[in-house]
């Protein structure tokens, strides 16, 4: 076990002017630097199995969060009670509203966006690892592999698309056969089903585009694929019809702690009073945490960009393959094993310098189309969402060893999102230790997604816990029904039922976006939806209006038009997400507008 003097003398090297000291055991970190690789590396030589975590305090010099607070300011919410508080409407938020909602509680989750899977539970591929890429991370692995078992059922009650195509982790030769060998074990040891280790030929069968210096591949049955936004907004829907409340547009703002218990939380909206709060709110669980004086861990985000292929190109990947070498692993097993910081900091930073972001995955989706990626940067702020041009071409070099007929124009987007990672690197979930009425789901990186079903398990089951340690009778929800219609593209319906349907409403025949083949009737439905919606991006979530190889260039007014129509008001009020969110608008002569 790593001494807090060692730590000290570890950071110190980095920096001078850090200190390392324990805090309610954990390793609190001080100073200030013009450089964020400094902190991010004295995060990481601070992890010690013997303290809850990193408090990583070392400011940067000159930087400032944004103020992301909604424009929104009312009492809607003011001197509300309620059983349980769920603050983040990511994945994890919205599988615990659902968990909760089985039980006869009045559970509310607040979101500061203007929707639902706005942030990193949108801006992810859909990957339901087998758990099998996660090295000596206790929590990761088994969420992973407990969550991953649970989707056939409960795509099936969401109605959400759902695939098992299988994995891939392609190898070059002789020596990568042999170094992934400890994969069978850990696959024993986890009881993933099916893992076995395939030959060229076989290879072939199963991936008619597999490169040609793909020799062999480790084949895992169990990886699938999901819409990640449509599982999301389905879960909190679910929620909704079985009794929970979503209120958007609402920003936790402070808490009043007292006695170790959270007796309110203060939003833009008014002032709550919960019996219980859930920490899920990603990237800034951290922040959360420390306004429940429950903080043990420290958020450094992590930026990942992915470029998104045109579907006439989805030949080159029918399953999701991850390309690795040996070097890569050797990495993960060195900075988890965290060796001895003094001794170990300067091989530390020479390894990272040199072998950093060695790893791609080429990602079949459910939707048809292949993304590839991602690339990975540290960065300080929580919502990093610009891409680097540099980073898009280095993915799409890096591509061509794997799918050389790949072009330029082959690409119809990229996007970047922020995981929120801890430098322990695993996930977060427990009961709270200084502040008694938290729970906390944090760090919920990759696999996450994949893990949210299991998560959301025993973090209904702590909160359950403890309202009976309270002496509250909590009493299961009989008419909870854990089957959700969601909206169904028309496209995918027999030609018959097609027929019927627009003969029922005719606007399911007026195709509004063409590259998806999305219909008026079917937008018109996102906004009958029990958390209805009206602004573009958030139906671009639900039906992939807008997310084919245009773009929305042509349906975008259209879909303006559609919600302006619903909303009674002049399509210039139409936001493209948030309520501050601008889309420039010009009035042509001769074109009448509603």
């Amino acid at each position: 076990m790593t001494s807090i003097s060692k730590i000290d003398k570890a950071v110190k090297l980095i920096n001078s002017s850090f200190s390392a000291r324990e805090e309610n055991n954990c390793v609190l970190l001080e100073g200030n630097t013009s450089s964020y690789d400094e902190i991010i590396l004295a995060g990481k030589t601070a992890v010690s199995k013997n303290h809850y975590g990193v408090l990583n305090n070392i400011t940067l010099d000159g930087f400032k969060e944004e103020d992301d607070s909604p424009n929104i300011t009312d009492y809607s919410l003011d001197n509300v009670q309620v059983d349980c508080l769920v603050i983040g409407g990511g994945v994890i938020g919205s599988a615990v509203l659902r968990e909760l909602s089985k039980y006869k509680l009045k559970s509310v989750l607040i979101e500061k966006e203007s929707d639902i899977s706005t942030h990193a539970s949108y801006k992810n591929a859909g990957v339901i690892d087998s758990g099998i890429d996660v090295y000596n991370h206790q929590y990761r692995s088994m969420y992973a592999v407990r969550g991953n078992m649970m989707f056939d059922k409960l795509a099936s009650e969401l109605e959400v698309p759902f695939e098992r195509n299988g994995h891939l982790i392609l190898l070059k030769n002789r020596f990568e056969k042999f170094f992934y060998s400890k994969v069978f074990v850990k696959s024993k040891k986890l009881l993933i089903p099916g893992v076995k280790l395939i030959n060229r030929k076989t290879l072939l069968q199963i991936e008619s585009e597999a490169p040609r210096w793909a020799n062999y591949a480790i084949y895992l049955p169990s990886g699938g694929s999901i819409d990640p936004y449509k599982y999301t907004v389905a879960l909190a829907e679910n929620a909704v019809e079985n009794g929970a409340i979503v209120s958007l547009n609402t920003k936790c703002l402070s808490m009043e702690v007292e006695d170790n218990l959270i007796k309110s939380v203060t939003t833009n909206r008014g002032t709550i009073y919960p019996k219980v709060v859930i920490n899920a709110t990603g990237v800034f669980a951290d922040k959360i945490a420390e306004m429940a004086n429950d903080r043990t861990f420290t958020i450094h985000p992590v930026k990942a960009t992915n470029v998104v292929l045109d579907k006439k190109v989805s030949f080159i990947a029918k399953r999701t393959s991850f390309i690795k070498s040996p070097v890569t692993v050797i990495r993960d097993e060195y900075d988890t094993k965290r060796v001895g910081p003094i001794r170990g900091i300067r091989k530390l930073i020479k390894y990272n310098k040199k072998h950093k972001d060695n790893e791609l995955s080429t990602i079949h989706t459910i939707s048809g189309n292949v993304i590839i990626g991602p690339k990975k940067e540290e960065t300080p702020i929580r919502y990093d969402y610009s891409p680097d041009i540099k980073i898009i071409n280095n993915i799409l070099d890096e591509q061509r060893k794997v799918s050389p007929k790949i072009k330029k124009s082959d690409v119809i987007s990229y996007y970047s999102g922020t995981r929120a990672q801890t430098f322990e690197e695993d996930f977060v979930i427990r009961k709270g230790i200084t502040t008694k009425n938290i729970i906390e789901a944090a760090g919920i990186e990759y696999p996450g997604l994949t893990a949210s079903p299991a998560i959301a398990l025993d973090v209904a089951d702590f909160t359950i816990d403890y309202l009976k340690e309270c002496g509250i009778d909590v009493k299961i929800n009989k008419v909870f029904n854990p089957h959700h219609t969601s909206v169904k593209p028309i496209k995918d319906y027999p030609s018959t039922l097609r027929d019927k349907l627009i003969k029922s409403n005719p606007k399911y025949g007026i195709i509004v976006c063409k590259c998806e083949e999305i219909s008026l009737g079917e937008i018109e439905d996102c906004m009958k939806s029990p958390i209805p919606v009206y602004n573009l991006d958030a139906i671009k979530r639900r039906i992939g209006a807008s997310g084919g190889r245009c773009q929305g260039s042509f349906c975008l007014p259209l879909i303006q038009e559609a919600i302006a129509r619903k909303k009674r008001t002049d399509i210039i009020n139409i936001k493209k997400s948030s309520n501050d969110s601008i889309i420039l608008y010009q009035k042509v002569e001769g074109i009448k507008h509603e």
